[in-house]
């Protein structure tokens, strides 16, 4: 017990601010994502869901201003996974599903607010992918479906979409950060911090040579692992 409050009480009282230098954080993300159909096509599409993960490096500036607020300018690297995903209604079949996947280079800017333990960031950037696969889901009935599988390579996706073949981004991030803990002396580790948080997110989707696609709104949740200057 005396452990447990031990902690709360160095997460309460922590502050994740540092003298102004080189910042480092590396980012997981896994959430959920909202297929939005753009464009019209012979059949009205509708919202579906899919999977989104990414796992990225942020690199750059920790601007302090002191009174326990701090400025974080930042890159961000990475790989991504996304999903786009719609479903076609008013067909014979009970459900028909089409989710389109990319593996991307991710490349953007972040930059942070940081409030004691608190950073919000706002960020923008471009996702290029280099490998797909469109799923196709048909349930014929409740006990009969059937799913389609199809790879497409880089060159299949500059040969398919338009948009110079990148995947614009924007989102939003939240995340609270608890100072790393030395347990054998109870001191803080000064230059590295825990966090988690979530994240909110819009994909602009790759587009056909008609310039019809699915674009996604992602949510999920966000592990960082960051590193800035010690300590004044």
């Amino acid at each position: 017990m005396k452990k447990y409050l031990f902690l709360m009480i160095l997460i309460i009282n922590s502050s994740v601010f540092a003298k102004s230098g080189f910042e480092a954080i590396i980012n997981a993300n896994i959430g959920k994502s909202i297929g939005i159909p753009i464009g019209a096509i012979g059949a009205d599409r509708k919202t579906s869901f899919g999977f989104d993960a990414a796992l990225t490096a942020q690199l750059g500036y920790l601007a302090d201003f002191n009174n326990n607020m701090a400025m974080s300018i930042l890159g961000e690297i990475g790989f991504s996974h996304d999903s786009f995903s719609y479903r076609v209604p008013n067909t014979i079949y009970q459900r028909h599903t089409v989710r389109n996947q990319f593996t991307s280079l991710q490349l953007g800017v972040l930059p942070k607010f940081n409030i004691n333990n608190f950073s919000l960031g706002l960020g923008a950037g471009v996702k290029i992918p280099f490998h797909g696969r469109i799923e196709t889901y048909t349930k014929v009935s409740d006990t009969e479906s059937t799913k389609y599988y199809q790879k497409i390579n880089f060159n299949d996706i500059k040969s398919m979409y338009n948009q110079m073949f990148v995947i614009p981004y924007v989102k939003l991030t939240f995340d609270w950060f608890f100072s790393d803990i030395n347990y054998k002396t109870r001191e803080f580790v000064d230059t590295r911090d825990f966090g988690i948080g979530f994240y909110l997110g819009y994909n602009f989707g790759p587009k056909s040579k008609t310039y019809i696609g699915t674009d996604s709104f992602d949510i999920g949740l966000e592990l960082s692992l960051r590193f800035k200057p010690a300590k004044n």
